[in-house]
């Protein structure tokens, strides 16, 4: 019977002061399957104080192997001190990255924050308070008066750093500094067979620990096409705040180009694994790669033009740039013809407002929009087929959640809304003063509302919503729309174009006195959400909603 054992462990504790020995010969590597430096900076004193207790902190797998297996490591994306090659070995981490990252960092007692990522991370905000009964870690960027920093008390200079310390708190501290220093770390060194072993091994065990994403373990699995560093500088070049688009947006925007029979984690990892066992699968990611970088940077400025889409936070859905994204790589960059644009807008807006990827019709929809978009590409003729939504959805819809609400503010930003102080066009870009800052504000006001007995459900609805500036804002205050509408200008045509650029409908029995604010407010919510819909398939150029 053949032996199914792939790796043997050996387990060795060691202290802190000898890891660092170990860190300052720089013996430890990040492996390319690794991911980034992923904790949250409360995590930190959260470890002292383990530590400090004696409590167990786990250990940290190390896959020792030989020095020409460095080819593995990444050279970038973490906070350890880089692989000196001059050792004859490689300590790779596998699990324990995050702790000994932390202990480094602390016992290198760098001046300035840590760039992680889109993060910097200054570990000069940890600190010790002795006089807080057995002590008390924290993270603040100012210490609480009597405490002090952890870098300082790890310092080789901790007496010089620390002398201002009266008896009794300087007792304290180094108490806790040799408890530190002294805390015995477990090290698991493991010996495996080969490299899809120690990709197993990662998998399974990060599954314990910080949860491994479904991005990460397709990293963990595409360590030869280099797929964790491209999606990064993919991520770098985009605008708008896209930038901080989901490494799982990107991923399934690599698995349908290569396979758009399926989508979802499991298909990503099927086309990964199948790039990483091609001989040249390498050579054919980089072929796709530079293509792929231009239409996710064309799709995003796509959306910011024609959508009225201001950043990443109101774009309604991130799927919705990976179909769009997907044209322009089939369309080889180009910008799409008039009438392609057309069918684009339709399938925007259609998109948007139904929350098309969403929920079961996810997958399907997905599947179905890919082939649309390679087939405007290629010029064929298309149909594209989408739900309606009840116009009462404009009525009950939270203005802050869900891909409708986003829509509608995009819509508002197309509407080019005016100031009502003077009918000019807002400033919807970024403004220095104040007072100019533009908002999505209630059009009957929440104090109004809730006196008058509505519920916060109704008052929040996106039928009750348009953009002010704060200084408008402030002086409509609680007042009713049917007083505030008055201080526009009185040329008639310029309240008309200021209500129409805030899609508020005029004329209507809303704005009849006798009315009370309850009744005035339900008539106000139906006819703004027949003006809303009207707006939404007039962008999209096809009907939208059910009346």
């Amino acid at each position: 019977m053949s032996n199914p054992t792939e790796m043997t462990t050996v387990s060795k504790p060691m202290t802190v002061r000898a890891l660092r020995r170990h860190l300052d010969r720089r013996v430890f590597a990040i492996p390319e399957l690794q991911r980034e430096f992923v904790w949250k900076d409360q995590k930190i004193p959260v470890l002292l104080d383990s530590m400090y207790r004696g409590y167990p902190i786990g250990a940290a797998l190390v896959w020792r192997t030989r020095r020409e297996k460095a080819g593995s490591l990444r050279k970038r994306l973490h906070i350890l001190p880089q692989y000196d090659p001059s050792n004859p070995e490689v300590w790779f981490l596998l699990d324990g990255q995050q702790r000994i990252s932390v202990l480094h960092q602390l016992l290198a007692g760098g001046d300035g924050a840590v760039k992680v990522g889109k993060r910097e991370i200054d570990f000069r905000r940890a600190y010790f308070s002795p006089a807080s009964g057995g002590g008390k870690f924290g993270w603040r960027q100012r210490h609480p008066e009597g405490s002090v920093s952890v870098v300082d008390l790890l310092s080789d200079r901790w007496r010089t750093k620390l002398a201002h310390l009266g008896k009794r708190d300087h007792e304290r501290v180094h108490a806790c500094r040799d408890q530190l220093l002294g805390y015995r770390f477990q090290l698991t060194f493991v010996d495996a067979k080969d490299l899809e072993s120690v990709r197993n091994a990662f998998v399974r065990i990060n599954a314990q620990g910080t949860p491994l994403r479904g991005a990460d373990q397709a990293f963990a699995r595409a360590t030869k096409v280099n797929l964790r560093h491209r999606v990064r500088d993919l991520q770098a070049e985009l605008k708008y705040g896209f930038d901080g688009l989901d490494d799982r947006t990107i991923l399934q925007t690599v698995g349908i180009i290569l396979d758009s029979k399926d989508v979802g984690q499991r298909a990503v990892e099927r086309v990964l694994a199948t790039l990483e066992e091609e001989p040249r699968g390498a050579e054919k990611v980089t072929r796709i790669w530079q293509r792929l970088r231009g239409a996710f940077a064309e799709a995003c400025d796509y959306v910011v033009r024609k959508f009225g889409v201001p950043d990443r936070s109101a774009m309604p859905s991130d799927t919705m740039l990976s179909v769009l994204a997907t044209f322009f790589y089939f369309n080889r960059g180009r910008q799409p013809s008039r009438e392609v644009a057309k069918v684009l807008s339709r399938w925007f807006w259609a998109s948007a407002v139904t929350g098309r990827y969403t929920g079961r019709g996810f997958r399907r929809n997905l599947v179905s929009d890919v082939h649309t978009m390679r087939k405007l590409a290629e010029k064929k003729p298309v149909r594209f087929r989408h739900d309606k939504l009840p116009l009462s959805d404009l009525w009950r819809t939270d203005y802050r959640r869900g891909s409708l609400a986003a829509a509608f503010t995009c819509l508002l930003r197309l509407q080019q809304p005016r100031y009502l102080e003077d009918g000019e066009q807002i400033m919807l870009g970024e403004h220095s003063a104040r007072a100019n800052r533009r908002d999505r504000h209630h059009v009957f006001p929440r104090k109004l509302l809730s006196e008058s007995g509505v519920s916060d459900r109704s008052i929040d609805a996106l039928a009750n919503i348009c953009f002010l500036v704060a200084r408008e804002n402030q002086s409509v205050g609680r007042r009713d729309p049917r007083s505030y509408l008055e201080d526009v200008p009185a040329n008639r045509r310029v309240l008309t174009r200021v209500a129409r650029s805030h899609l508020i409908p005029l004329n209507e029995e809303w704005q009849d006195a006798d009315l009370s604010v309850k009744q005035s407010f339900k008539r106000f919510s139906r006819d703004r959400a027949h003006m809303i819909a009207a707006a939404f398939e007039k962008r999209a150029g096809a009907k939208l909603f059910t009346r």
